[in-house]
């Protein structure tokens, strides 16, 4: 069960799970994949998360509400890395899409519509 974030009060099927000692790093693997948004994914294997030097989360940005008890915002690092999705949109690469396109082209400009309804 959830404790935090955007899985507090709900049933958390991760099926199989472990936490792996790697040399000095302990990793944990769920076989059902899940936002890793809260403490519990560590505390179910008896992690104390306020031990840890660091603690490293696959997560978007969901992860927030879930570790705010542990890590202020000015003690969160973001790293975006080579994949699929990136908020950097400079890092793909786009094609048959007519360019200069707002907000992937400097020298594109965007103006909103107005709104003719009264």
């Amino acid at each position: 069960m959830g404790r935090r974030g955007i899985w507090a009060g709900r049933a958390l099927d991760l099926g199989p799970t472990c936490a792996l000692q790697i040399g000095g790093i302990t990793v944990v693997c769920v076989s059902k994949r899940k936002q890793c948004a809260d403490p519990v994914f560590f505390e179910m294997h008896g992690l104390d998360i306020r031990a840890a030097r660091t603690v490293v989360v696959k997560s978007r940005g969901h992860f927030r509400g879930g570790f705010d008890e542990f890590f202020p915002p000015e003690r969160v690092i973001e790293v975006d890395t080579p994949g699929l999705t990136s908020p950097v949109l400079e890092r793909l690469d786009f094609k048959g899409l007519p360019r200069p396109v707002f907000p992937l082209d400097a020298e594109a400009k965007w103006t909103p519509k107005v709104s003719t309804y009264e």
